[in-house]
């Protein structure tokens, strides 16, 4: 059951974005900037960043990378401490998905 009431149906993050847009939309648009951009610290994370490096990754591709594990992680924290709902359906992720891809992440929370 929520913690909170979200005056909203929407689900999980988009949801809660949704209850404070002002708040909602620097991070769907900071989700999106990331997202669309060039596309990890513990010891496997160093190394994964030294092989990417050595691949050719530059340091704003390793930054943005970084930045963007961090910002799912964020998201992950967001959704579970307020207890949101989730869709059980994974049918509700690809829909989901088919709105993000071609508009952007703002689209799925309704303050694009």
């Amino acid at each position: 059951m929520p913690h909170i009431e979200l005056d909203n149906a929407l689900p999980g993050i988009a949801g809660l974005m949704n209850y404070r847009p002002e708040t909602g939309r620097p991070l769907a648009e900071l989700t999106e900037v990331l997202s669309r951009g060039p596309s990890t610290s513990s010891r496997g994370e160093r190394e994964l960043i030294a092989k990417a490096k050595g691949n050719g990754a530059t340091d704003l591709e390793v930054h943005d990378t970084v930045l963007i594990a961090a910002m799912f992680c964020a998201a992950n924290r967001y959704v579970d401490g307020p207890a949101t709902w989730v869709p059980d359906d994974p049918e509700a992720y690809r829909r989901m998905a088919d709105r993000i891809v071609p508009d952007g992440y703002p689209s799925i929370i309704g303050i694009s």
